[in-house]
């Protein structure tokens, strides 16, 4: 049986005269990664940000355990974005201010004492070959380093669901490599559900489905 952990029904968005979402239906399993291939201006970045409560839409709704999520009040759709969903982009969008180790420590804090987060922190830093690199603020950094640890970051509190936008767009393929390996990984070995905006053809060996945007609409 599907184990079916977020849908969207009839979404839809526009800017102006442009369709970015256009009545997209599609359900999403746990456990699976799913690869959204599409041409610039599509949309699907759009259609990632409406999924991940990032931007409102139109009309339609996004289910979530049989909730709408869409209806809930501001504060609850918070604390989906900070417990339910996590967001990797092409951006980093590391702190400057802090160590690679403090950057990942910041979103566990929310639930962890500080010798957890350092601890929990620490392991994902090894897990991306970057534990050395603990102590070194984001621009001792080279730019897949920083993805690196982008990506493990958005795992720091166990998400349910991953929700990347073009998050190798500025790698070369050994990081691009690193950064699909941990996607693949965390959606099926734990049992979570990953969304990723690519134009790589090379996530093709990574997802179990492929699917295409054009012009708002979702194929597959």
């Amino acid at each position: 049986m599907n184990n079916i952990i977020l849908s969207c029904e009839n979404l839809s968005k526009k800017f102006g005269n442009i369709v970015a979402v256009d009545r997209v239906n599609y359900e999403f399993e746990s456990s699976h990664f799913y690869a959204i291939k599409g041409a610039s201006g599509a949309g699907k970045s759009t259609f990632l940000q409406v999924l991940g409560l990032l931007e409102d839409c139109d009309k339609g709704s996004v289910y979530i355990d049989g909730e709408d999520i869409l209806k809930l009040s501001s504060k609850k759709k918070a604390s989906y974005r900070q417990n339910y969903f996590g967001f990797v982009f092409q951006s980093c969008f590391l702190n400057a201010s802090f160590t690679s180790l403090e950057n990942l420590m910041i979103p566990m804090l929310l639930s962890k004492n500080i010798d957890q987060a350092r601890s929990d922190a620490e392991e994902l830093l090894k897990k991306v070959g970057l534990y050395d690199r603990k102590d070194c603020y984001p621009k001792q950094l080279s730019g897949g380093e920083q993805q690196r640890i982008a990506v493990v970051r958005a795992l720091a509190n166990s998400p349910k669901c991953i929700l990347a936008d073009e998050p190798t767009g500025n790698l070369d393929e050994e990081n691009e490599k690193i950064v699909f390996m941990l996607l693949k990984e965390y959606a099926t070995q734990h049992g979570r559900t990953v969304i990723c905006v690519t134009h790589s053809d090379k996530i093709s060996k990574y997802a179990d489905s492929m699917l295409f945007y054009k012009k708002g609409e979702l194929f597959i």
